[in-house]
């Protein structure tokens, strides 16, 4: 049986922080992937950053309103 991974749901922690800074902080947590609500208020480029930086995969997110 493999390992178990855990992803981390920006939408309810480190809901303080800024999306990139809050991928930051699930890698130092000991996370092993992001997940969030409605990332379309953040640069696409500072998500992509902190996504390479952290060398994690963005699960899921929801699509736009409307």
């Amino acid at each position: 049986m493999g390992l178990i991974k855990f992803s981390a749901n920006l939408g309810f922690l480190w809901t303080e922080l800024n999306l990139p800074s809050a991928i930051l902080a699930a890698k130092a947590a000991g996370f092993d992937a992001v997940e969030c609500h409605w990332p379309y208020d953040t640069d696409p480029k500072a998500i992509i950053g902190a996504l390479q930086d952290t060398n994690f995969t963005m699960i899921g997110l929801n699509t736009r309103r409307g």
